[in-house]
């Protein structure tokens, strides 16, 4: 025991003298050991914890061991803390100024040039999870995180580098075999590729890159081998882009990170100074501290102001909330998408301006859902040989309108004004349209002054109706009974059927619509009432196809056949 103790000690001795005598600082002693080994993208960020500006080195450290001719400050780009920052204005311009000193441009992968189209890199997991394979053997997110997490713990007892491949993830699923191991590492490579996409700016970087004879090469810090990568670089980039990358280096491949030594391999197998090697990547301490500490010319890439990331951060947390006709537990798997934050990183937007964040940002991807989803279906229709008339329904439908103007580059359909109340009046054609309409109004919305206006019946019959319904011990039901008296039933039938004629005439010449169109009234929703009366009152009278295609739409029993939505759900908020 004592002879333990003495050698350990001497150890401590030795050590400490090392330290002392060395007058240098490698980039092991700027980057903490004990951080949590990385993972595909920012994965580590949203699975176990990442030093993020606030959490990482120490800024006044990394000044200190900063050296000026280390430091890349373009004139048109930002410097805070004497890092190089980007943004996506800058990119096109970012070899203007190096052109002569570069002679390597090396990218990370994830969220610089491959994005993804779920709100976090953990979301991917939950894609994996719908997977037949996946689903069949009933693996969850959270089970492919903590395997995850288990199996970077075991690497750094094993050898120190913390540096895993997929087939040591899924080795830790010990109840499954080995060919169900095999399937679920593929299911999740082509999950990547499904979620997967390729951020046009650093793909148009690469091209001007290419042009001016620089070597491009791609660093990550992924648990994907090199082949699997190239696969998932293979499907997103073009043939020519794929072309003209040299070499891909993955850090499982060679045992270390960025943040501690995957670089070094970079500058020598690339064979030139590591001043004439430019990176960028998205994360401050593997793509900008690090290298810059071996001499490369490094910039950090924010793909986001801060006013965009708080918005996307805070929608995220929103969205994970928002769980569409699926009890829990299985709403707890579900992957929240948001594939519009490439968008938002290219925009010029004004920060927390209404239009940016109420209209661009909120708005905005569902307005250009709809659009999308509106000419689709009219496309479809269209394929089966029918004569399509879009009429969008104002006032709600005029945002509608315009996406869908914006989105095809042309005017589609007309604007109208067919209110409701107009629809429902002109549908009475005997006491049975009358009834049907009093059906449905729910106890708590029976007002009899706003029933009988609505049957077009006058003032003064109006008031005399409601003082003999009050009469009764059942108002509501002596109301009814009155609306069945002949002659009131008769003025109603009357007043809907001028209404209906004039109707008739307004959608015949104002529209244009003839014997035999396909008419789909556009508007946000969500009953479907508007179209519900039209079709029961012009389908066959006018001998046209009435449909309709909302924003949000309910799944109410008594919904109009042909109607369809975006979103359709039975939750009430």
């Amino acid at each position: 025991m004592q002879l333990i103790l003495k050698r350990l000690t001497a150890k401590i001795t030795e050590s400490e003298s090392d330290q002392q005598s060395s007058g240098s600082v490698s980039i092991d002693d700027v980057v903490d050991h004990d951080f949590v080994p990385h993972i595909s993208g920012d994965e580590a960020y949203h699975v176990i914890g990442h030093p993020g500006a606030d959490g990482g080195v120490p800024t006044e450290q990394i000044a200190r061991l900063q050296m000026p001719e280390d430091n890349l400050i373009c004139s048109d780009m930002r410097s805070t803390h004497h890092k190089a920052q980007i943004k996506v204005s800058d990119i096109p311009n970012v070899l203007h100024d190096l052109e002569h000193s570069v002679k390597v441009l090396s990218l990370d992968c994830f969220d610089t040039l491959l994005w993804r189209k779920t709100a976090t890199p953990s979301d991917v997991f939950a894609v994996l999870a719908e997977d037949p394979v996946a689903r069949r053997l009933e693996i969850t997110p959270h089970q492919r995180i903590s395997a995850a997490a288990r199996a970077y713990r075991a690497k750094r007892l094993e050898n120190r580098s913390g540096e895993i491949d997929i087939g040591d993830i899924y080795r830790l699923f010990t109840s499954l075999s080995g060919e169900e191991r095999e399937l679920l590492a593929e299911a999740e490579i082509r999950a990547e590729m499904n979620v997967c996409f390729a951020f046009s700016p650093f793909v148009e970087l690469i091209r001007l890159a290419h042009t001016r004879g620089i070597k491009i090469v791609i660093v990550s810090d992924t648990y994907l081998r090199e082949d699997e990568l190239t696969r998932l670089l293979t499907r997103h980039l073009p043939a020519d882009v794929m072309r003209a990358i040299s070499k891909i280096y993955c850090s499982v491949d060679h045992g270390t990170s960025k943040s501690h030594g995957l670089f070094r391999v970079v500058i020598e197998q690339c064979g030139v100074p590591a001043a004439q090697i430019l990176h960028i990547g998205d994360n401050d301490v593997a793509d900008a501290q690090a290298p810059q500490k071996l001499g490369l010319r490094a910039l950090h890439f924010q793909p986001f102001d801060r006013e965009v990331a708080d918005f996307l951060r805070l929608q995220h947390a929103a969205s994970s909330l928002i769980v569409f006709e699926q009890p829990a537990p299985e709403a707890l798997v579900l992957p929240c998408y948001s594939p519009f934050r490439p968008l938002f990183s290219v925009a010029k937007l004004r920060p927390y301006a209404p239009e940016t964040v109420i209209g661009y940002m909120s708005f905005g991807p569902v307005l250009y859902a709809y659009a999308r989803f509106l000419m689709d279906e009219v496309a479809a229709l269209q394929k089966q040989g029918k004569r399509v008339r879009v009429l969008f329904l104002l006032r709600d439908a005029y945002l509608l309108s315009a996406a869908c103007e914006a989105y095809t580059g042309k005017s589609v359909g007309k604007l109208v004004r067919i209110r409701r109340f107009v629809a429902i009046a002109a549908s009475f054609k005997n006491r049975a349209d009358v009834d049907y309409y009093i059906s449905g109004i729910s106890p708590e919305f029976f007002n009899l002054h706003s029933i009988a206006k609505q049957l077009l019946l006058p003032p003064d019959v109006t008031e005399l109706l409601i003082r003999i319904a009050r009469q009764s011990d059942d108002p509501r039901r002596a109301f009814h009974q009155s609306l069945h008296d002949d002659d009131v039933m008769e003025l109603i039938l009357k007043n809907s059927f001028a209404l209906r004629g004039r109707m008739m005439r307004y959608m015949s010449k104002q529209l244009g619509l003839e014997e035999g169109d396909t008419v789909v009234l556009a508007d946000t929703g969500y009953h479907g009432n508007t179209h519900q009366y039209l079709a029961r009152t012009f389908k066959d009278e006018m001998k046209v196809d009435i449909m309709s295609r909302y924003v949000v739409a309910s799944d109410e029993p008594y919904h109009a056949a042909n109607s369809k939505a975006l979103f359709t759900s039975s939750w009430w908020n």
